[in-house]
């Protein structure tokens, strides 16, 4: 009987409320229990979806990092085919300035990819690289640089993208890196000016490329420092 089950632990949730101590560890651990139960429950009787997401909205509201709660919330609401609460409850209370964190960010983009569209993609990228804690982080930008890459669409974005990414994140070596792996249509000085960067900065560059750098000098009659200024 689910029902009774979920008394024991709703009792024990009262009690930890009462007290104040809403933010512990065991708290979490205990409702995360009460979260595999219900999954569990999915798979072996009469479930109704509500009775889930209403246990999993007083979870998030109290832990909204948790990404066992977020992951199943969204699990049972494609069950239902019903996208728009999974979108209000990331709004509403996953990502909001007290909660913010890379993790649900990336949440947001992966579930954007597999329920919406290129365009909500994109957007949810957008939201992330401008949030004042995750705009900084290498491995978000990186990720938006290899989606745009990859996507016929979007493809045309990566430059700009890379470029933004490197003034966001001036000391990642793996960023600008990828000027010579990933992104397309960066010109010859582009590609230079990078490569300088990397010198002055003494980030460590297993292949020396001293002498193609005079070869893109040679054929594009460029001036020293020309390409540094477009970024």
């Amino acid at each position: 009987d689910i029902a009774s089950a979920l008394v024991i632990f709703e009792t024990f949730l009262n009690m930890v409320t009462a007290w104040g101590d809403t933010s512990s560890t065991p708290l979490e651990l205990m409702l995360q229990s009460a979260a595999r139960l219900l999954f569990r429950h999915t798979h072996s009787g009469p479930f109704r979806p509500a009775l889930l997401r209403d246990h999993l909205t007083k979870s998030l509201k109290l832990f909204p990092r948790n990404t066992i709660f977020i992951s199943l919330y969204s699990w049972n609401e494609s069950r239902l085919r019903i996208d728009d609460r999974v979108r209000t409850i990331l709004r509403s209370t996953i990502l909001t300035n007290d909660n913010d964190n890379i993790i649900s960010r990336l949440f947001a983009i992966r579930y954007e990819m597999r329920a919406g569209n290129v365009h909500s993609t994109i957007a949810a990228f957008e939201n992330a690289v401008s949030s004042p804690l995750c705009g900084s982080n290498p491995g978000l930008w990186r990720y938006y640089i290899f989606f745009c890459a990859n996507s016929k669409e979007q493809r045309h974005k990566a430059k700009d993208i890379f470029l933004r990414s490197i003034r966001a994140c001036p000391w990642a070596k793996d960023l600008m890196m990828m000027a010579f792996t990933e992104v397309e249509g960066l010109e010859a000085e582009d590609k230079i000016a990078i490569y300088k960067v990397l010198v002055e900065k003494e980030l460590r560059i297993r292949v020396d490329v001293e002498h193609r750098i005079e070869e893109w000098y040679d054929r594009n009659r460029m001036r020293p420092g020309k390409g540094l200024q477009q970024l």
